[in-house]
């Protein structure tokens, strides 16, 4: 498959103040992360928290910059675009784990979804709310949700206006930040459901961040282990899953059956 990511040797690091604002030390969050992303493939990022899972995620989606090393998108710096370049935005979409903190209470469905949409031109103003309306029906909601304020929606279908809150924008690569951690297991159920099903229809390319290898094993093709900010296992999920080599993912695994 061809290449659509390629992360160089990311590292980061972050200050820890004490008393005062006083700096008592560093954490070291990332160390010199290496691997690639295909085109069209759902590559699970799994650990522990503090592994740097999150935070990976985050310097992909923009939202912080790594202290070196960098990230190819499609044969090009993927910071440097994000600095001049206002339309890789809605490449590279980014779902959180709580949507709740990420909608804006104020705003009804109908405005968290048309915000985006007009910002970045994606149909003309005359047609956004057939585009809200196409896109709620995709996410398996109805029009009858665009009325909807986010304190009146469950949290499964918070996730799903927060899916479908990226996929309007019709990117080509979405980061899932640990989606399904607050929801029910029969909720997470139909949002992985729902996550692979969007996936194939419109060829996204899933990066997705869990720390629940059983969550891993179901959506993903291919496995990064992360631990304390390094690499320590990397390969097709049936490989990883059948034999794994590092002490660490077999911890994960043990922890998993318990």
């Amino acid at each position: 498959m061809k290449e659509i990511l390629r992360i160089n040797n990311i590292s980061k690091t972050y200050k820890i103040k004490g008393a005062f604002l006083k700096l008592s030390g560093f954490v070291n969050a990332l160390k010199g992360i290496f691997f690639t992303v295909s085109k069209g493939e759902t590559l699970a990022l799994i650990g522990e928290s503090g592994s740097g899972k999150s935070t990976l995620a985050f310097i992909v989606a923009g939202l912080i910059s790594p202290d070196s090393g960098n990230i190819i998108y499609k044969g090009r710096d993927l910071h440097a675009l994000y600095k001049k370049d206002s339309k890789i935005r809605r490449k590279i979409q980014i779902i959180f784990q709580d949507p709740y903190n990420t909608l804006n209470p104020r705003y009804k469905v109908y405005d968290a979804l048309s915000e985006p949409v007009w910002v970045h031109k994606i149909v003309s103003r005359r047609k956004i709310k057939n585009e809200i309306v196409r896109t709620l029906e995709m996410v398996g909601l109805g029009e009858d949700y665009i009325y909807k304020y986010p304190h009146e929606l469950s949290g499964g279908e918070r996730q799903r206006i927060a899916i479908a809150r990226a996929i309007i924008l019709k990117p080509e690569v979405i980061i899932c930040d640990e989606p399904t951690s607050n929801l029910d297991l029969s909720i997470q159920a139909q949002i992985l459901n729902l996550l692979l099903e969007i996936k194939k229809r419109e060829d996204l390319t899933l990066l997705f961040i869990t720390h629940d290898i059983n969550i891993a094993s179901f959506i993903s093709d291919r496995v990064i282990v992360l631990y304390n900010g390094e690499i320590v296992e990397e390969g097709k999920k049936e490989d990883i899953f059948a034999n794994p080599v590092s002490s660490y993912t077999k911890s994960l695994f043990e922890a998993s059956t318990l």
